[in-house]
């Protein structure tokens, strides 16, 4: 606009800037917002030479001097923002970056020392870096297991069979079963069911994972692994290692 009012009145350029005009740019605060969003953006060189202008303001400038200055404010603008880079996230993808307890509450209160890994994950995988998701999962996942290692009694193992295995024996077991024995059998079926689907989605076990994931099976796994911790939340937590007495979690299920 500057440049286009020099070129077509030249003329005009030596003149001062007319009140009505000088009014409106100091009253409205305009120019202390853009300052104040260069601040934010961290164009510092745009910021100084914002507060040239409204200093410049301050003595009611020729055109001339606000053209120049709104041409340099335009040109520091540009240098800056191209020695920057912008990623745009996938629409579709984008939620995972900033949800807060992207598996929900419940796993967050029983399995509090997963929640950096699962947000990490989710991070990454709205961000396309799906091996990183992948680490991150598996981090996440130990917590969850090791919470069921003491649900079943056995160690703590990084094969899944070895739970798998364990649980297939309670569920093949033939003692008389009380109301809270199918109800843990039950709760121990489907810890069974979701651990084979994680298991399926990774399509090998964790020690032997493969070189790449492409972004169907991370989204997948991400799943997957989500929905076993949401089961294991019902009746584990990370603190007591066994039933979850708290109404707290009751009311968050």
């Amino acid at each position: 606009m500057a440049e286009q009012f020099r070129s077509d009145r030249s003329e005009r350029m030596h003149l001062v800037v007319p009140d009505e005009i000088f009014q409106e740019a100091v009253s409205s605060g305009a120019f202390t917002e853009l300052r104040d969003s260069f601040h934010v953006l961290l164009l510092d060189s745009a910021e100084d030479q914002m507060n040239r202008l409204i200093k410049m303001f301050a003595s009611k400038p020729t055109i001339e001097q606000v053209a120049s200055g709104l041409t340099e404010l335009q040109n520091r603008v540009d240098d800056q923002l191209a020695r920057r880079s912008f990623y745009q996230l996938r629409p579709e993808t984008a939620d995972f970056f900033e949800v807060q307890n992207p598996f929900g509450e419940s796993v967050a209160v029983c399995f509090p020392s997963a929640s950096h890994d699962i947000a990490e994950a989710c991070k990454c995988f709205a961000c396309d870096r799906f091996d990183a998701t992948i680490y991150h999962l598996m981090r996440a996942m130990e917590v969850a297991l090791c919470c069921l290692a003491k649900r079943v009694r056995v160690r703590y193992s990084p094969s899944w069979m070895t739970y798998l295995d364990q649980i297939d024996k309670v569920l093949r077991s033939k003692v008389k079963k009380s109301a809270s024995r199918k109800a843990r059998l039950r709760f121990l079926s489907n810890a069974s069911a979701l651990l084979r689907a994680v298991k399926e989605a990774w399509r090998d076990d964790t020690m032997h994972i493969a070189g790449k994931y492409g972004s169907d099976q991370t989204r997948d796994i991400l799943l997957s692994v989500k929905a076993f911790m949401i089961h294991l939340s019902l009746e584990l937590s990370e603190k007591k290692g066994d039933m979850v007495k708290s109404n707290r979690i009751r009311q968050l299920q």
